[in-house]
């Protein structure tokens, strides 16, 4: 790239890239799976915390993630959240465990506390679609060197925290 790289360029390659990466995951990761892109992304996040240790979003001691928490970490539309969780808690892939935010003779639901946790039959579904994903994004970066994606890793982490 020869001339002047402005930052709205930097910038407008990022929203670009997202926009390209998730028709791509769609074309090559979700055919098959019986998921919506949306119910995937939340259920890797929620494998990511209650199995392999994420920080983003992070499981407490029993494995449940807040709601709230696992809003910020999707990468794809939060919109209707509640029922996508309720649908999935139907399906048997997630458990949702409520905080009680009185003793009163109506009780009602802190929605701030409400937590949910993927299931045994929940792992069972998304790990083979995680992996799927996995593969595909080796494949993807084959050609970038490990330095560049380094490189990459770094700035795209200096422009999330940017963002927060």
């Amino acid at each position: 790239m020869a001339g002047e790289v402005r930052p709205a360029q930097v910038v407008g390659s990022v929203f670009r890239l997202r926009r390209n990466l998730a028709g791509f995951i769609k074309k090559h990761v979700m055919p098959g799976t019986g998921l919506t892109i949306e119910d995937a992304d939340l259920l890797i996040d929620l494998l990511g915390a209650r199995t392999m240790g994420w920080a983003d979003p992070s499981a407490d001691a029993d494995g449940y993630v807040a709601v709230e928490e696992i809003k910020r970490s999707l990468v794809h539309s939060a919109a209707a959240i509640s029922r996508r969780i309720s649908d999935l808690e139907g399906s048997g892939y997630v458990e949702i465990r409520k905080a009680i935010a009185g003793k009163r003779t109506c009780e009602k639901v802190d929605k701030r506390k409400v937590a949910i946790r993927i299931t045994d039959r929940g792992i069972a579904k998304i790990r083979p679609v995680y992996e799927k994903h996995c593969r595909v994004c080796e494949d993807m970066l084959r050609g970038i060197s490990l330095e560049d994606r380094r490189t990459l890793l770094r700035i795209n982490e200096a422009l999330i925290d940017t963002v927060r």
